[in-house]
């Protein structure tokens, strides 16, 4: 007499099924989280035209302009490429600016220099963020340092726009 071959029960190929199904569903969540996606393009800026400020309002005559349209590239390890263009402008008091605008126009290479500089070393967080504090605080400081302390008294940057290349 022939012996028959054992089937394979079901619940063994139901289960071979189920593995199956499960290690590929894994598969595609690793394969979709782990392929590099390009970030969206990030760009926010506010209109600044001449007379106004960056919230649509008649520029306050205390607010005078650092730089405008500076385009710097950021390197960040070499993995993050990013090209930033911005502007700046310092609130100061009525008394400050009238000593503040012949520091600023004096010493503008050395201004811009140093806006360059900030932002070439900003780390990808930073460039990202939306209140960009950490910018603001850096660029304060080097004006105080560059054109005296006290003489502004807040960082404006109406414009911001970011670019990975």
């Amino acid at each position: 007499m022939k012996k028959k071959k054992p089937r394979p029960k079901r619940h063994h190929t139901q289960l071979r099924q189920l593995l199956l199904t499960l290690v590929i569903a894994v598969g595609l969540v690793l394969l979709v989280t782990l392929i590099p996606r390009k970030p969206p393009e990030m760009k926010w800026t506010a209109a600044l035209a001449g007379d106004q400020n960056f919230l649509g309002k008649p520029a306050s005559p205390c607010e005078l302009p650092i730089c405008e349209n500076l385009t710097v590239e950021n390197r960040f390890y070499f993995r993050h490429n990013m090209v930033v263009t911005f502007s700046v402008y310092a609130r100061t008091t009525p008394q400050n600016k009238t000593s503040l605008a012949p520091i600023v126009k004096k010493r503008a290479n050395q201004i811009k220099d140093r806006m360059r500089r900030i932002v070439a070393t900003l780390d990808p967080a930073d460039v990202r963020d939306p209140k960009l504090q950490t910018v603001k605080t850096r660029v304060k400081s080097d004006l105080d340092a560059i054109c005296g302390p006290g003489l502004v008294d807040k960082v404006l940057i109406p414009e911001w726009q970011a670019y990975r290349t």
